[in-house]
């Protein structure tokens, strides 16, 4: 082959190479002020008496977000956080099912207000199962978090 074919196939190759570079990178998400938290039922082959989810979750100053009780398959617990730009927003919430019990972070403002966790959507979901409970940004891909604890003290 002669060289200047193998400039202009060198050229090509390399403009091909640059749009690819060019457009494979994401550009960051905009700035968020709000995100929507999800804990849903992921209890799919539960049989009857159904076991509920219990849970309550609070704000870092204690104020209680709210109380619920998903008892079947997809039940939905919700709230929307607003981002505190000079402070630091973290819900907690404490949950049990049957014998078994979990204290869960479900947004932290300093983990969560990232790309890779909850900005890119504007939302954080968790899915409790009877095996732990599971982190997603998307309500599906989930990677698990967090284990269920064994309780042996009846209401605590």
């Amino acid at each position: 082959m002669s060289s200047s074919l193998n400039s202009v196939i060198f050229y090509f190759l390399f403009t091909a190479l640059a749009i690819c570079l060019t457009h494979a990178r994401e550009s960051p998400s905009p700035p968020r002020f709000k995100y929507d938290v999800h804990i849903i039922n992921g209890c799919e082959n539960q049989k009857f008496p159904l076991i509920p989810i219990n849970g309550s979750c609070v704000d870092e100053n204690k104020h209680p977000i709210g109380t619920f009780s998903l008892r079947r398959f997809t039940d939905e617990f919700h709230w929307s956080v607003k981002i505190n730009p000079r402070g630091h927003s973290t819900y907690v919430c404490h949950l049990r099912r049957a014998d078994t019990k979990a204290g869960i972070v479900a947004f932290d403002q300093h983990r969560d207000d990232k790309d890779r966790r909850c900005k890119k959507t504007g939302m954080c979901w968790w899915k409790v199962d009877e095996i732990g409970i599971y982190f997603s940004n998307q309500n599906y891909n989930y990677s698990k978090y967090y284990d269920w604890e064994k309780s042996n003290v009846i209401g605590s």
